[in-house]
């Protein structure tokens, strides 16, 4: 018996461990790893940390606070070692020492191997998306290290909490997470003090066994740890970075349209109630529950140290998997006290019941991981006309612009450029220092101003000759599925060339004397163009066909789609299709082709075809909604729109803003501003929906109202001529005169010729 317990023992954590290296053994993907390799081979060729910015020529000599400097150095000796297969195994090793302590730590706490076999599971499926080769890896491992240290000198008097000196100055200079330790340190302090001094309800104080002695060592460690911060290459100063990092993680959304990915909060479009991210929503379930089953012995570090995580989790989702790494601790602790508390309710349950449940939990866990292998080991994409697999040691990501960046070079082109944000790390990896960045992920290096300039360059046409002006712009490097009013402006502009092209990056060349050879050699006209990719067909086991994603067709297709040219998208779509028809998107985007040409009938075909897949499909029933509209069919809109904003697939601002037009044109005016409101709440960036609120204020009114959505709807475009107009008559309604004169003329300004405008200014003189 103890021999197949052994056995089965084995074989679980033989199961969990495959799991975490299956999914560490991804390619390299992070965009930013290359700007840390580069760094790291700086400083160990140089002997010195670069303080100021080095690699980019708009913001050349600014203060750089790179606190993941060791992380650069430690990934580059492992790149220089073996390549890329050594930054993967650089990978696996750290995830297997993050999961191995974690298993460990919550084995000494509960002494229950299901439970913390299920927990461990758990935990690695919350984690799965940030299994990345970045810096905040090593801090997982230096966060779970901190807190089973804590733990332990809380229930026993353990020498080991002084080690947390040397590994906050160690983890200070990996990555900026390192305030973590103190912030964990000082929470710790100021609940135990509570604890000494202060009669908790129920059983709080006796959470902790911590006595006035004891507290004195955790307040010196605390106070020494603060201190061990500031040695690193920039002092004190490091404490300032870890304030604007705090600070940019909450203006990211005001400065990009949508924000960074990893910075969003989860929930900002999908909704709590979206399937996206279950596993973090379980884990948020199950960790209060814990709390609720031990509220009578709450430790009070335990809770607020939840508390500031869980919203840590809640605005960034960046922090989802370091919030499932503190909580998991936390909530074993709960659970643990209160199965102690309760023990003989569990001793009174039937042996077989025991042995149900935990064979239950067992089979599930050992499932779960052979279906998570299995679906990681098929995932796989379309490039270059193969299917390629995301799991492997020798191969980029495809989402690396490689191909452009070999064209750049080998074709030298000079001078500077302009290039999406995400580009920036590779950039620098393939093209430092011959040429530098205009942008890249370091957004601590560059004025506010700057990254604001940047995003609006693609939002704003009128930014454009400014942008090639003031920097001296001879090239442009940019993401193919960049914003389509950068791409037009560029497309149709004869002083620019397309001369590269494929399904990860475009470069444009100035049409100068200087590139002429270039121009001539390689410029790309796309009525005479045809796809060297090959057509692939693939025929397979669903569940294998269901993995492997079109990548290359489908950014190629969403390109032509953004150019208007329709022919060359339904082509790109086309052969998504062959490749893995079970992704709703693809019907939907070919619809939606063909109802910008007005053939309907086609489109409605398509729709149908995106909704037998996925019926909760958000942007197929906004297309149907505009297809009822346009037939007149309001009741019939509505409901479409009502169900995108229902559905599975997330909230539909543009769903929300449309049934807010329909709803205005009604005369409903408070359910308008409602519509429109949530659509501002879904994304506050789109002038558009600041118009419609801003004109039902209007009609209903409530003119301070409308005038606070008519300015914000010209901060965010400065050309809208409606908006000046609106504006003026408002500011009419008020008898602010000289504003309205204002407004009517700034709206002339932009369109000299706009009647309304002349009109207004007519009626105000």
């Amino acid at each position: 018996m103890t021999a197949m317990k052994s056995f089965l023992k084995g074989l679980g954590l033989f199961f969990i461990f495959s799991l975490v290296i299956i999914l560490a053994s991804s390619r390299i993907w992070d965009l930013d790893i290359w700007m840390h390799l580069k760094t790291g081979k700086y400083i160990l060729e140089n002997f010195k940390i670069p303080k100021t910015d080095i690699y980019s020529y708009t913001s050349e000599g600014h203060p750089w606070f790179n606190s993941d400097w060791l992380f650069g150095v430690v990934a580059y000796l492992f790149y220089k070692i073996g390549n890329l297969p050594s930054l993967v195994i650089l990978k696996i090793i750290i995830f297997l020492f993050v999961f191995s302590f974690l298993f460990y730590f919550i084995s000494k706490q509960s002494h229950n191997y299901i439970l913390s076999l299920f927990l461990l599971f758990f935990t690695i499926l919350v984690c799965k998306e940030r299994i990345v080769e970045r810096p905040e890896m090593f801090s997982f491992l230096f966060v779970l290290i901190y807190l089973y240290i804590i733990y332990k000198f809380r229930k026993e008097n353990t020498k080991l909490i002084w080690f947390l000196l040397p590994l906050q100055l160690l983890w200070t200079n990996f990555h900026i997470f390192a305030v973590l330790g103190i912030v964990f340190l000082w929470i710790y302090i100021l609940t135990e003090y509570i604890n000494l001094k202060i009669s908790l309800p129920w059983e709080w104080n006796k959470s902790s066994v911590m006595d006035m002695e004891k507290f004195k060592v955790l307040l010196c460690v605390g106070l020494w740890a603060i201190i061990f911060t500031t040695i690193n290459p920039w002092g004190i100063k490091i404490f300032s970075e870890y304030f604007s990092s705090f600070n940019f993680m909450h203006k990211h959304l005001d400065i990009f349209p949508g924000g960074i990915v990893e910075l969003r909060p989860p929930f900002i479009e999908e909704g709590i109630f979206n399937l996206r991210l279950i596993y973090y929503k379980i884990l948020i379930l199950i960790s209060q529950i814990s709390f609720l089953l031990n509220y009578r012995k709450i430790n009070l570090g335990n809770l607020f140290l939840y508390f500031i995580f869980l919203y840590a989790s809640i605005i960034a989702v960046r922090n989802v998997a370091l919030f499932s790494i503190v909580s998991i601790p936390i909530i074993t602790e709960n659970l643990v006290s209160f199965y102690q508390r309760n023990e003989h309710l569990f001793k009174e349950r039937y042996l077989w019941e025991k042995n149900f449940i935990k064979g239950f939990f067992f089979l599930g866990v050992i499932l779960g991981c052979i279906y998570f292998i299995l679906e990681t080991i098929f995932s796989s994409f379309t490039m270059d006309g193969k299917v390629e697999y995301r799991v492997g040691f020798k191969k980029e990501s495809p989402i690396h612009p490689k191909s452009a960046i070999d064209f750049i070079l080998k074709n030298n082109i000079q001078g500077n450029g302009f290039n999406n944000f995400g580009f920036g790390g590779y950039f620098i990896w393939r093209a430092w220092p011959k040429l530098k960045v205009f942008v890249d992920g370091r957004t601590g290096v560059y004025d506010e101003d700057h990254l604001l300039f940047y995003a609006d360059v693609f939002l704003y046409p009128y930014l454009f000759d400014q942008l090639v002006n003031d920097y001296k712009i001879n090239y442009f490097l940019l993401d193919i599925n960049s914003s389509n009013v950068l791409l037009n402006r560029l497309m149709k502009d004869s002083n620019w060339a397309l001369v590269y092209f494929d399904a990860n990056a475009l470069v444009f060349v100035k049409n100068s004397q200087e590139n002429k050879e270039v121009i001539e050699k390689y410029k790309i006209d796309f009525n005479n163009w045809q796809d060297p990719e090959p057509e692939i067909e693939i025929k397979t086991f669903p569940f294998i066909q269901k993995r492997i994603y079109p990548l290359s067709y489908f950014k190629k297709a969403v390109f032509f789609d953004l150019m208007g040219r329709k022919d060359l998208a339904r082509l790109e779509y086309e052969k998504a299709i062959k490749v893995n028809p079970y992704i709703a998107e693809l019907y939907n985007n070919l619809g939606a082709t063909y109802q910008t040409e007005g053939n309907l009938e086609k489109a409605l075909d398509y729709y149908e075809k995106a909704l037998l897949i996925n019926p909760d499909l958000p942007s197929t029933h906004v297309n149907l909604g505009f297809i009822y509209e346009k037939l007149g069919k309001k009741e019939e809109a509505i409901r479409e729109y009502r169900m995108a904003t229902l559905a599975k697939g997330g909230l539909s601002a543009e769903a929300h803003n449309n049934l807010g037009c329909i709803y205005f044109d009604k005369g409903l005016y408070r359910k308008a501003v409602k519509e429109f409101s949530k659509a501002i709440s879904i994304n506050r960036g789109r002038a558009e929906y600041h118009f419609n609120l801003g004109s039902v204020f209007q009609a209903m009114g409530e003119i301070d109202l409308a005038i606070s959505s008519f300015r914000e709807t010209i901060r965010l475009d400065p050309n809208n001529v409606k908006a000046y107009n609106s504006l003026g008559l408002c500011y009419l309604i008020k008898n602010e005169k000289l504003k309205a004169k204002r407004a009517f003329e700034k709206a002339l300004e932009i369109e000299p010729e706009n009647e309304t405008a002349k009109k207004n200014l007519e009626t105000l003189q």
